[in-house]
């Protein structure tokens, strides 16, 4: 199995779109998936490995999907896993509860392969791209943090205190710069006893 794969969850009480939804997930090249009976089940699976996406039935013996959902996002480690609902529940007050919970999307039962395929699709692209989003923004505060301890070893304090407050077309600092650059260039240039 590849490593880069998605991992989904079906989470169904039913056997028959247990199965009819995993056949269609393996046709389509999906090789990380998991199923679950249930609500408790789903959540326990859910915090055991990290899933791309969850496929939530809204109506289940023990726990309901909307139950179900607001533990999912609920909790800061798995608020970020994308979740379809589906049902063959057309109540717009409960699909609209569902939406407001953090559902990604919904999808009626009997579902259309076609717009199940889209919409899975277009699920784990917005994914994937929330995890590059994520990876750029912890690089770029590593960055930052790099850019303030280099700021910290090599200009006095008071002067990094200013930069970093936006004051670098103050005459002080600007003066301060151009020493510390040419006591750095000269000191490049002297060799050491």
């Amino acid at each position: 199995m590849k490593s880069d794969s998605p991992a989904l969850l079906i989470v169904d009480d039913n056997e028959d779109n247990r199965y009819t939804l995993q056949m269609l997930l393996e046709a389509d090249g999906h090789e990380l998936i998991a199923c679950a009976t249930g609500g408790t089940e789903a959540m326990s699976l859910i915090e055991k490995q990290k899933f791309s996406l969850v496929l939530l039935d809204m109506m289940m013996p023990d726990m309901n999907g909307d139950e179900v959902l607001r533990l999912i996002k609920s909790n800061p480690d798995t608020r970020d896993i994308p979740v379809v609902m589906i049902s063959a529940d057309t109540d717009t007050d409960k699909i609209s509860k569902c939406i407001e919970l953090g559902a990604d999307d919904y999808l009626p039962k009997p579902f259309n392969p076609t717009i199940l395929r889209a919409r899975i699709g277009s699920a784990l692209r917005r994914e994937s791209l929330r995890v590059l989003e994520s990876e750029y923004l912890s690089r770029v505060e590593q960055e930052k943090r790099h850019s303030e301890t280099l700021l910290r070893n090599v200009l006095p304090p008071e002067i990094a205190i200013r930069l970093r407050n936006g004051e670098a077309s103050s005459p002080i600092i600007t003066r301060t710069l151009r020493c510390s650059s040419l006591t750095s260039s000269d000191s490049a240039r002297s060799p050491r006893a």
